[in-house]
């Protein structure tokens, strides 16, 4: 785009005034300004009440505001009933803009999304599960298991457990084996002492002279007790915790495993096996698997196979905690250095050089670059740096050929990145296909596609009178309509001549659209 010097004449400044309002700049009244937006008291376009910025043109609606087709929608999980934004069903309305999950296992993006349902997260695989210590109890709950929080019994779901101080836990004359199970340790026999108790191994007459059995031993039948961590063995079978084995005649963990009390075994090691997140507690950011190995949590990478390694925005507490490239622990989180700026939770780049300046001509050296506030040099707006020397143009920056623009689905032309033919700038970085059919607000919003227009009906992008759709994202003048060239015409069947659309030789029309073989 040609650069426009200090002496402007009357059409100069229209023109600069029309585009500074198409972007969202400055405006006099609201009518300067696009549908859903107003002319602030500061003079600049800026969205109505419950709308929300989507790009330099367009504020869509958020929760309960006027929509003709779910597009138009933001919020997530969020569709258009009744010309109305609203929740999907099985989503609940949290805020404006937000739709939260109802039931388990809706897709979700972050753990806000999961929030009317009690102890549920998201999980990696985005969708909304029960944190770790809780369990689905139907489609619309997570039930405590032992450890997990309660205020009444039937919070817990484990079989036998009680709710005892605000924690789920196993009664009296019962030993937790793991997070999910409450095993019984006492025997079907009365006793006054030991003695009576005798007839059983590894027995003891308890305060309520009932026979139970040791510490480290469990009730496995009414005349048995077999042993917990640290109790008498004589084969692996006969240790009953998860990970355990029969060791110098006691039962002991697995090498790579360290016990917790006498009843679990908990792992250090990741890719070990595991049946709940409680057996991964040995490891920091671990949790257990749908595989059933222990694995690092989301945002977390493996070091090694102990450690798991917090990427970006994750907390943290010193420098050496983060391992992305060019990260730093500030203010508790892993994040860039300063100068640069993250484009995944793994990757730092540079905004574009370390070049310290004053003002924008100590930048000259570098084009489209500019003295930002943190003096240093930086792209300018509508550029992105692609490396520490080169600024990108995006849509509306300036170019030479096709491949200075680097907008998916942009191209140059007169100079400017645009958006390729059939497709709308949705930002400056994002070109998006238009088809017949997409949501309008004017007319404007379907020239991209030649001989549409936007339907006052259902304000949708339709072909004009005497065209007819040719694929989604066509509108073809019928036989004897006006057109200026043979592509405008369907050039299989028919072509432009004296500027009407007609059959091709050896050709017969047949319908407004058609042509069949017949001629002469």
């Amino acid at each position: 785009m040609p650069k426009i010097g200090i002496s402007y004449s009357i059409s100069s400044v229209a023109l600069i005034l029309f585009v500074k309002i198409i972007y969202g700049l400055p405006c006099i009244t609201d009518i300067h300004c696009y549908a859903n937006a107003k002319c602030s008291i500061d003079k600049n376009c800026v969205c109505l009440p419950n709308y929300v910025q989507l790009n330099e043109t367009t504020c869509a609606p958020l929760l309960g505001e006027y929509c003709s087709s779910n597009e138009q929608c933001t919020p997530h999980n969020s569709i258009c009933s009744n010309n109305k934004c609203m929740c999907d069903i099985n989503y609940s309305q949290l805020s404006n803009d937000k739709c939260t999950a109802i039931y388990l296992g809706q897709p979700c993006n972050e753990n806000e999304d999961c929030n009317h349902i009690n102890y549920a997260e998201c999980s990696d695989d985005n969708k909304c599960v029960c944190e770790s210590n809780y369990i689905k109890d139907g489609k619309l709950a997570c039930s405590s298991l032992l450890g997990g929080y309660c205020r009444k019994d039937k919070d817990c779901s484990v079989n036998k457990s009680i709710c005892y101080r605000s924690k789920c836990q196993c009664p009296d004359n019962y030993v937790q084996r793991s997070n999910l199970e409450c095993l019984p340790i006492k025997l079907d026999k009365s006793c006054i002492n030991d003695v009576e108790c005798a007839g059983t191994n590894h027995s003891i007459c308890s305060k309520t002279n009932d026979c139970i059995c040791e510490s480290n031993y469990f009730a496995i039948s009414k005349k048995t007790c077999r042993p917990l961590l640290n109790g008498f063995c004589l084969k692996d079978e006969q240790c009953t915790v998860n990970n355990s084995i029969c060791v110098d005649n006691k039962c002991q963990c697995k090498p790579k495993y360290k016990s917790y009390a006498n009843n679990r075994c908990i792992t250090s090691y990741l890719n070990e096996s595991c049946i709940s997140d409680i057996d991964c507690e040995g490891i920091s950011y671990g949790k257990c698997s749908n595989d059933g190995k222990c694995a690092c949590k989301k945002n977390f990478s493996q070091l090694n196979e102990t450690t798991c390694a917090p990427l970006l925005d994750e907390f943290c507490t010193t420098h050496a905690e983060c391992i992305v490239n060019n990260s730093v622990c500030r203010d508790n989180k892993c994040q860039c250095k300063f100068f640069m700026t993250s484009i995944s939770n793994r990757q730092c780049i540079p905004l574009l050089t370390d070049t310290f300046c004053y003002n924008d001509n100590d930048c000259h050296d570098i084009k489209h670059t500019k003295c930002a506030d943190n003096k240093r040099c930086s792209c300018i707006s509508n550029y992105m740096p692609i490396n520490n020397t080169v600024c990108a143009p995006l849509i509306t920056g300036d170019c030479l050929n096709d491949n200075d623009c680097i907008t998916e689905n942009s191209f140059c032309l007169n100079n400017t990145c645009q958006c390729r033919h059939n497709y709308r700038a949705r930002s400056y970085v994002s070109c998006e296909k238009v088809s017949l059919g997409d949501s309008c607000h004017k007319n404007s919003d379907c020239e991209m596609i030649k001989n549409a227009q936007c339907s006052n009906h259902n304000k949708k992008c339709i072909c004009n009178e005497n065209t007819f759709v040719f694929n989604e994202t066509s509108c073809i003048p019928m036989i004897g309509k006006f057109c200026s060239k043979d592509n405008e015409c369907d050039y299989d069947r028919y072509h432009c001549f004296d500027n009407k659309c007609q059959c091709l030789y050896h050709y017969l029309p047949v319908s407004e659209n058609q042509c069949v073989s017949g001629g002469y």
